[in-house]
C-alpha cells in the first residue's frame, strides 16, 4: 500500500489582506493536525489549547509563533519556512479543515 499520498480538498486563493500586501506566489500554507474527534467548532476552547500547545512541545526545535493561539475563531500557531523559489513562507497549522469552518460561518453558529 502506498502510505505517503494525501489529498488535499480545499484550495484557498485569497485576496491581499490592506495593507498588507505580498509578492505573487506562495504566500503561506496551512494543515490540519490532530484527529477528528479532537475538535467540535472552530471557536477557541481548551481542546484548541491543549492539542496546539502539544504540537509545539514535540518539536521544540521549531521557531513556533503563538500570536493567533488565542483568536476566537479558528486559532492556528505558525513557524516559517525558507523554500526555494518562494523565499520565507509562513505553515500554519489548525484543528479544522477549511471547509468545515466555512460551513461554521455560513451557518452563522
Amino acid at each position: 500500500a502506498d502510505n505517503c499520498c494525501h489529498s488535499i480538498d480545499v484550495v484557498e486563493i485569497p485576496s491581499p489582506k490592506e495593507g498588507s500586501p505580498y509578492e505573487a506566489g506562495l504566500e503561506h500554507a496551512e494543515f490540519v493536525i490532530g484527529g477528528s474527534t479532537d475538535c467540535k467548532s472552530p471557536m477557541n476552547d481548551d481542546t484548541h489549547g491543549e492539542v496546539l500547545n502539544s504540537w509545539m512541545e514535540r518539536y521544540p526545535e521549531v521557531s513556533w509563533n503563538a500570536k493567533a493561539l488565542h483568536k476566537q475563531c479558528n486559532p492556528d500557531i505558525s513557524t516559517k519556512l525558507e523554500i526555494h523559489d518562494y523565499g520565507k513562507v509562513s505553515i500554519k497549522f489548525h484543528l479544522m479543515p477549511l471547509e468545515e469552518v466555512i460551513e461554521f460561518e455560513v451557518r452563522g453558529s
